[in-house]
């Protein structure tokens, strides 16, 4: 697709009316925005800035514009700090022109290293501005590890909050690339600058020619050291004249990207009076996105650093929440309170529960509409999506769906913001309707994905299907005759014992079943006989007690049998899932499989 000029967008502009994702966009951001604050922006002054902005300064000035309309509202919750739109806006320009005036150039990566704050929004936001890409680094990430990560994506700038400095001054001689430490609280070492240094530089004016879409985070690294994904390019195409133009049509770019600014939407947003968004889950997160959704549209974000069950619970009734994101293992961890715990605090004002990132049981789900709805949330709260780093969201579970069709609670809902197609992974043809097969997806960020220069990762990434390239995500799953989204495991975890292809997601989900089980790993261990048989590892509730044998019994009465059934049960204390709700299944496989 070639560059467009100022003449074409302004032709896209007028058929954008006609597409059906814009149509869908415009009906449903009228009441987001509220129609005192939409009249208010169609007034002659901001419509003059608009129109004088250009099309590269065209999305940053509309979004400047907004948040000068609503600069008395709370706009950020931090800890003991609140911050007002206008507050927060002053804030994260200063930030932006201190960054170009460091000497950041137009794609630089300025990255960061804190626990959710308000300091983190003002970074992520401000790099955007002054059309820097911000990487979020896993905080659990130390020494060498750490510093691999960091050189993965080449940051010239690092944003580090004070519980991290001494970790970055241990490694600051193996981070080659990075000239500019900025250090987030009291803790300042000689030689780096303060935060609240850069966050008062003397210009709050927006960058001229400079806005992108900042995002580029990590991939969840299970399986080594996380890729760097480069999501701006295929999202800021229309603003950013840097961006390589999509591997896709002009109209059908359009399509996807309105599809993708539509999934807040899907998520039922529009249909919030009050939009409090708590945003609990690491924003190094890219599932994080969904929590943060909310600020485009005039909500508050409340800030949570550390994630703590019952605490969560107070936030939701004491800060009245409506809005938010948490990975199944944050669910399961509310769900598992003692009832008198949960029966404590009033949760009526939510209305969008979302979860992501990992598969989330139908029991879980079930169990979060019924603890919701019994504190006095009006109807079911959960929502879904289904989505990867490199992808964004793909597919909305909505209550509207299961509300009369419970079975679709095993779903992950229907492809609502960008297309899907199921391969046979061997031979690459499409499979039918209820037959399993690899998922691969069409969004906007995968029309110009990339990890940074190194091309050699995209290898082998995608498959051609009627002309149009497919990003390969790794899952399996099939769909049914109504579209719906179902994801039965992943393609890395297949076991080939005794030369047949075994998913280890369907004895995981038979265990899980068990009401003495908390968590689950299935995986492929060597045998001599069948080159590898499966595994399972098992962590029990706190208190339950079950046997092997108890184990191997539950397995038959869930119907599996022959080489569905794991060739060894063993229990663990504690298995390897991070909090974002990913299983590190490598360190469970380095006990068994030679180091070669």
């Amino acid at each position: 697709m070639k560059r467009l000029g100022l003449l074409e967008t302004s032709q896209l502009a007028i058929k954008a009316p006609f597409i059906k994702p814009a149509r869908y966009h415009v009906r449903r951001a009228l009441p987001a925005l509220g129609y005192g604050t939409a009249f208010k922006l169609l007034m002659p002054d901001k419509l003059w800035k608009l129109a004088a902005a250009g099309k590269t300064n065209a999305a940053p000035t509309l979004i400047l514009n907004m948040m000068d309309v609503r600069g008395e509202q709370e706009a950020v919750v931090s800890d003991e700090k609140r911050l007002k739109t206008k507050d927060f806006k002053d804030r994260f320009l200063r930030i932006a022109n201190w960054l170009i005036h460091s000497g950041m150039q137009p794609k630089d990566k300025a990255a960061v290293l804190m626990h959710n704050s308000a300091e983190v929004l003002e970074t992520l936001v401000g790099a955007s501005f002054a059309g820097c890409t911000s990487p979020g680094l896993n905080w659990h990430l130390a020494g060498e590890e750490l510093a691999k990560t960091i050189n993965v994506s080449k940051p010239k700038t690092i944003f580090v909050g004070e519980d991290f400095v001494d970790r970055i001054l241990g490694i600051a001689d193996q981070i080659p690339s990075v000239k500019n430490f900025v250090a987030v609280g009291a803790k300042v070492p000689k030689g780096w600058i303060p935060y609240e240094e850069a966050a008062a530089f003397s210009r709050n004016a927006m960058p001229s020619g400079r806005f992108i879409f900042g995002a580029a985070p990590y991939t969840s690294g299970t399986t080594g050291v996380p890729k760097n994904v480069n999501l701006n390019d295929g999202l800021s195409y229309l603003f950013d004249d840097t961006a390589p133009a999509p591997n896709a049509e002009l109209m059908e770019y359009f399509e996807l990207l309105f599809s993708m600014l539509n999934a807040g939407f899907h998520l039922n947003m529009h249909k919030i009076k009050d939009l409090r968004s708590l945003v609990i889950t690491p924003m190094y997160h890219a599932g994080t996105i969904a929590a943060l959704f909310p600020v485009l549209y005039g909500g508050t974000l409340v800030l949570e650093s550390k994630f703590d069950p019952e605490q969560v619970l107070a936030t939701m009734q004491k800060e009245r929440i409506s809005w938010t994101f948490m990975v199944p293992t944050m669910l399961s961890r509310i769900l598992h309170l003692p009832d008198e715990v949960k029966r404590k605090y009033d949760l009526s004002s939510m209305r969008s529960l979302i979860s992501g990132a990992a598969p989330c049981s139908p029991e879980i789900k079930t169990g979060i509409n019924e603890l919701f709805m019994q504190q006095g949330a009006p109807g079911p709260v959960f929502h879904e999506y289904y989505g990867s780093t490199e992808t964004m969201m793909v597919s909305v579970l909505r209550p509207g769906d299961y509300n009369n069709r419970p079975e679709r609670l095993k779903s992950v809902g229907k492809p609502r913001c960008g297309e899907v197609r199921l391969v046979d992974p061997l031979t690459e043809q499409a499979v039918k309707n209820g037959e399993q097969g690899s998922i691969c997806a069409r969004t906007v960020s995968t029309l110009g994905l990339s990890y940074g220069t190194d091309s050699s990762l995209l290898d082998d990434a995608y498959v051609t299907i009627n002309g149009k390239l497919y990003y390969k995500d790794g899952l399996m799953g099939y769909q049914d005759e109504e579209g719906f989204l179902y994801l039965t495991d992943r393609i890395k975890d297949m076991v080939i014992s005794g030369g047949v292809n075994v998913f280890p997601g369907e004895v995981e989900k038979a265990l899980a079943s068990h009401p003495a089980v908390d968590d689950v790993a299935v995986f492929g261990v060597p045998d001599q006989d069948l080159g590898e048989v499966m595994r399972a590892e098992i962590q029990l509730v706190p208190g339950a007690e079950m046997t092997e044998e108890e184990a191997f019994a539950h397995c038959k009465e869930q119907g599996l049998f022959g080489y569905k059934m794991p060739r060894y049960i063993g229990f663990t204390e504690k298995l390897p899932r991070r909090i974002d709700g990913k299983m590190i299944k490598r360190e469970l496989k380095e006990k068994y499989w030679p180091a070669s």
